[in-house]
């Protein structure tokens, strides 16, 4: 969205974010409600939260700290006079987003740990039974070398 876009209405611009991101097209979709939210939105409504919710999520998603803040701090701006509640709802969001994207981390790093551990165990294994198999062959060996 550059300054020649003309004016989306926001069920407009949420229609077209969801799309974008229906297509994989994430980033094209945070810098589209970045841009928008910057310069097109000077009063607080109900479609705003909408889109900073779903702004919030983008952010998450492509840890885009910079821009989350600076969207916040201008809905912030926009909301704090007529609807504060509004600016906590969209905090208290952008929070829980983002914890349960660390806990999807952990959780996939978890398993990643369980997984190696799983695999240094089959490895080793397999080192063990190898070693065996040479100290055997070995024995085997020296003792016809001997005969």
């Amino acid at each position: 969205m550059n300054s020649r876009t003309p004016y989306l209405p926001p069920p407009t611009l949420l229609k077209r974010i969801h799309s974008l991101i229906s297509i994989q097209q994430k980033r094209q979709a945070l810098t589209e409600l970045h841009t928008y939210l910057a310069k097109r939105y000077k009063t607080y409504s109900q479609p705003l939260e909408q889109l900073l919710l779903l702004f919030t999520e983008l952010c998450v998603d492509l840890r885009a700290a910079r821009e989350c803040k600076e969207g916040i701090l201008q809905f912030k701006n926009v909301a704090q006079g007529t609807n504060p509640q509004s600016v906590e709802n969209v905090v208290r969001h952008l929070i829980a987003t983002a914890e349960a994207k660390v806990e999807e981390a952990a959780k996939e790093v978890t398993d990643r740990v369980r997984l190696t551990k799983q695999h240094q165990s089959e490895v080793l294994c397999i080192v063990k039974a190898d070693m065996r198999d040479s100290i055997y062959f070995r024995i085997q060996y020296d003792h016809v070398l001997q005969h």
